[in-house]
């Protein structure tokens, strides 16, 4: 007969909007256990919890505010982890804004939790997306270039 091993409520007992458990896929270590770390959100994802699964206790929240020009225009995100379980991509299809947070943990200590985020403004919503490989880079400097030299450098 089936039993309950633990209930979880992660966000007050809100719909969750993702639950994310945090494995590396990359590189399939037998030693390393899967399930260690979880990620739940709630109201489409304006509020991310971090969990360990171990103690079953919540590491880390993050909570995406309304738009300060416009408070009528609540987040609206979708959310998905790369392969090695490093990045958490988000979009924001009211916003039009991709969001990259960056994830480390530390299977040692039971520790997890978000180190990074960038942001992306898009030209267009993104409705549905995939995440294939993500890799990390630093740029210098970003470059602003007119629509005619964009256009040039296109071309080269």
């Amino acid at each position: 007969m089936p039993r309950c091993l633990h209930e979880l409520r992660p966000h007050g007992g809100r719909p969750l909007s993702c639950l994310l458990f945090c494995d590396n896929h990359k590189r399939q270590d037998p030693e390393v256990p899967f399930w260690r770390f979880l990620i739940t959100g709630a109201d489409q994802n304006q509020e991310l919890k971090m969990w360990c699964t171990v103690s079953w206790t919540c590491l880390q929240t993050i909570r995406f505010s309304p738009d300060p020009f416009n408070s009528m225009v609540l987040p609206s995100l979708k959310a998905s982890l790369d392969l090695s379980a490093e990045y958490l991509i988000l979009t924001d299809v009211q916003r039009k804004v991709l969001y990259v947070m960056e994830l480390r943990q530390d299977l040692g200590k039971g520790k997890a939790s978000f180190t990074a985020v960038s942001e992306f403004l898009l030209t267009h919503p993104v409705l549905s997306f995939g995440v294939r490989d993500v890799t990390h880079s630093r740029l210098r400097h970003t470059e602003v270039l007119t629509a005619e030299e964009e256009s040039e450098s296109m071309s080269t």
